[in-house]
């Protein structure tokens, strides 16, 4: 939007991911960049997104703000293309005390441009050479980043160790789609910074759990980007994205949980469905 790009927006997958399919068909000649979201800590099956990149000439940059840590057949989320963007806001898996964030790239000229445009536009020398933000990660973020980030593999062993307690318990219930499992594609490594399902019974369940004191979030308002109106994107149309965004929310997932708390949650979901 702010460099006069026109976005065109594609349907997810059922893992909640771009779809590589409806990719190619909304592809044109003015297509330029592809940029894919690794949501709520699963990345892409980037293998197809770079085929696609390959075969179009397109650049790729990848929103890895959720998926610090996820890897698709190894490789770790923000660097499969021109660059990529990681989130360091509270909530997520590395979260620091305030605002902050991250960009990769393996381009120097792009690196030296993005280190100008955080800073007022100042180079090296210290000179004001382009319009610029104030966007520096100041020091205490950092170093609250830096404590946490010898944690950090604990913190994502926690989060799928949790996972796997929803997915063994929880898979059989028919109204239920849960994300993959941690041990089921291993060309997946996910960390599960969000924990969302899908239920045709959405808001009754959400209330059981409530009763319960259990909560639970439904991300974006419970909207598409294309929903908003304030966006422009009238006439544009994504059922299955749509469909997703009325039955899913998101159940506790945090590294202070313990498995005794996680068997609760589930035994309630489970106390649910058996009434």
């Amino acid at each position: 939007h702010f460099v006069g790009a026109k976005p065109v927006l594609v349907e997810c997958r059922k893992d909640r991911l771009m779809d590589p399919d409806d990719v190619r068909k909304k592809i044109s000649k003015k297509t330029r960049c592809l940029m894919p979201t690794q949501l709520n800590g699963r990345t892409c099956n980037m293998d197809e997104i770079q085929a696609i990149c390959r075969e179009d000439d397109l650049i790729l940059i990848e929103d890895s703000a959720q998926a610090l840590g996820s890897k698709w057949k190894g490789k770790c989320a923000g660097i499969f293309g021109f660059a990529g963007s990681i989130s360091f806001y509270p909530a997520k898996v590395l979260g620091s005390f305030g605002d902050g964030g991250l960009l990769f790239t393996q381009n120097d000229k792009t690196a030296e441009t993005l280190r100008e445009l955080r800073d007022h536009g100042r180079n090296r020398d210290g000179l004001v050479v382009r319009w610029g933000l104030n966007s520096r990660l100041d020091n205490l973020q950092a170093a609250i980043l830096s404590v946490k980030l010898k944690v950090f593999p604990q913190e994502i062993e926690r989060r799928r160790a949790i996972a796997r307690i929803y997915h063994k318990r929880l898979q059989e219930l028919e109204d239920l789609t849960l994300p993959p499992g941690p041990d089921e594609d291993p060309d997946h490594f996910d960390i599960y910074q969000n924990y969302e399902i899908e239920s045709g019974s959405r808001e009754k369940l959400r209330e059981h759990l409530k009763l319960k004191e259990i909560g639970t979030i439904i991300q974006w308002a419970g909207k598409a980007v294309h929903q908003f109106k304030g966006l422009g994107f009238d006439g544009v149309r994504l059922p299955y994205t749509e469909g997703f965004m009325e039955r899913c929310f998101l159940l506790p997932m945090n590294t202070s949980l313990t498995d005794e708390e996680v068997d609760y949650i589930c035994d309630c979901i489970l106390g649910f469905y058996r009434k």
